[in-house]
């Protein structure tokens, strides 16, 4: 069970960036000086739910 709670938690995480990507890419932007648009921050959701999926592959084929 450890290994799909950290999937849908990983995913959860995914979906709350997604879900305010417009702060978040103005705090990046502030942080990080320059120009962070809110794709951005898409990308960096797109990348926790290939972890989450990539958690559960391993999972399923007992790789971890």
């Amino acid at each position: 069970m450890g290994p799909w709670l950290v999937a849908a938690f990983i995913a959860l995480v995914a979906v709350l960036i997604f879900a305010r990507r417009r702060p978040l890419a103005q705090m990046q932007a502030m942080v990080l000086g320059g120009s962070v648009v809110p794709g951005c921050v898409v990308a960096e959701a797109v990348a926790l739910l290939v972890a989450a999926a990539a958690v559960v592959l391993a999972h399923l084929y007992e790789l971890v």
